[in-house]
C-alpha cells in the first residue's frame, strides 16, 4: 500500500486500510467487504453501519480495545481520519510549547497512545 499524502506521517493508517488484517481482527467486517470494478477489496463508505464496523476493526486491531459500544444513531466518522487530527494537534502543541505546560495525565496518555 502506498502512503496517502493526506495523512500525517505518524498516522498508523497512512497507507490505507488493510482490510484482510482488520477482518482477521474483527470478523464481522467481512460482511461489508467486496471487490470493486478494479478488483480491489473495499467497503461501502457511505453506509454508517459499515463505518462503525470498520472502526471496531481498527479498535480491535491497532488499539487493543475489545469492547466499544456506540449507538447507531450517532455519527461515526472513520477513526483513521480522527487519529490524523490528534497527530496534527500534538504537533501544534509541541511547536507552540504549550505541551510543556500541560500537566494532564490524560494529555500524556493520549499523545503516547496515538504517536
Amino acid at each position: 500500500m502506498k502512503n496517502s499524502p493526506k495523512f500525517h506521517l505518524k498516522n498508523k493508517h497512512k497507507s490505507g486500510s488493510d482490510l484482510d488484517a482488520l477482518c482477521e481482527a474483527y470478523s464481522d467486517l467481512l460482511a461489508f467487504v467486496f471487490k470493486n470494478k478494479y478488483e480491489t477489496k473495499t467497503i461501502g463508505f457511505a453506509n454508517p453501519k459499515t463505518i462503525k464496523t470498520l472502526n471496531t476493526g481498527f479498535l480491535f486491531k491497532y488499539y487493543h480495545i475489545k469492547f466499544w459500544k456506540f449507538l447507531d444513531t450517532n455519527l461515526c466518522p472513520p477513526i483513521s481520519g480522527r487519529v490524523d487530527y490528534i497527530h496534527h494537534i500534538a504537533d501544534l502543541l509541541k511547536s507552540s510549547n504549550v505541551s510543556s505546560k500541560i500537566k494532564s495525565k490524560f494529555y500524556a496518555q493520549l499523545v503516547m497512545f496515538y504517536i
